[in-house]
């Protein structure tokens, strides 16, 4: 069984909870299995429009800006929630967070925890580390870079040593993350059946006791992210429908409704009409040494 070659990376995006804050500051890392890091403080003007979509992935999340932080991993949910109904996350206003966002099944966690029990879910990170040190650290700052410097001294530590003694069943659901994220939620079980020796029914078993979620919810979860992806391109409804994988654009639609509540033109029109563009600010490795700027105050 062999990586059918690099592929793409599938940037799991959280577009509506972005309207949680009045900026919400995101650097791409994409290295060591993590998208992004991300910074931002609750704003009460906004939170009853954010949202949180299915990404097929894990974050981090922690409190700062306090002495007595809450500091969880939070899997992926299956439909969309209102923020405030989403409890694992318990996001008040005012509350100031750094987040670590990891690509879809590249996550390899304190005290290898599985990422099956996160699904729909989260725990409590005090509970499955010895380091409380570097929580209390990065919890304590305020400072965006300095925070990120901090996790990745204590996370990359263990990630090669953790990659390395990976279980023959994770070694295969990463495999078929890597496919199925590869070939954009398209790929078919049969195939993956064909390519691994492995019974399709096996394939299943083992994604859903390793992941939380079946092959066919995972798929669904990449197109949907594909589409928010590729909604923000300049390209027409049935193109993106193409690109994702429908057979048309009537059921690239409907699938989106089903997961979102609303249709792609409606989605794109709440973005604009909530100022994402300036809500959300991306920040190159230039402009984040700038600590001065982007500084979260709690």
């Amino acid at each position: 069984m062999e990586s059918k070659g690099v592929c793409r990376p599938l940037v799991p995006r959280q577009p509506l909870l972005v309207l949680a804050a009045t900026r919400y500051y995101k650097f791409e890392f994409l290295r060591y299995g993590i998208s992004h890091f991300y910074a931002f403080q609750a704003n009460s003007a906004c939170m009853n429009m954010a949202q949180l979509v299915p990404d097929g992935t894990i974050d981090i999340l922690f409190q700062t800006g306090t002495s007595f932080p809450k500091v969880f991993c939070y899997g992926t949910p299956l439909k969309t929630y209102l923020l405030s109904e989403y409890r694992p996350m318990d996001v008040k206003p005012g509350d100031c967070f750094f987040g670590v966002r990891f690509f879809p099944g590249q996550a390899y966690l304190f005290g290898k925890m599985p990422e099956a029990e996160l699904t729909e879910g989260a725990v409590d990170l005090h509970d499955i580390i010895q380091d409380q040190k570097t929580i209390e650290e990065i919890s304590k700052s305020s400072n965006f870079q300095n925070q990120i410097r901090i996790f990745l001294e204590a996370y990359l530590k263990n990630f090669r040593k953790n990659f390395e003694e990976r279980s023959r069943e994770r070694r295969l659901q990463d495999y078929l993350t890597e496919r199925i994220v590869g070939s954009r939620g398209t790929v078919r079980l049969d195939e993956l059946s064909e390519e691994t020796g492995y019974s399709a029914r096996y394939l299943q078993r083992v994604f859903r006791s390793e992941k939380g979620m079946s092959p066919e919810q995972f798929k669904q979860v990449t197109r949907f992210q594909n589409v928010l992806t590729d909604l923000r391109q300049p390209s027409t409804l049935t193109d993106v429908a193409m690109k994702a994988g429908f057979f048309d654009q009537s059921h690239m639609i409907k699938e989106f409704e089903k997961i979102l509540g609303m249709s792609p033109k409606r989605y794109m029109r709440e973005l604009m009409k909530t100022d994402f563009q300036d809500r959300l600010v991306v920040l190159t490795r230039a402009s984040l040494e700038r600590e001065d700027v982007f500084t979260v105050n709690s």
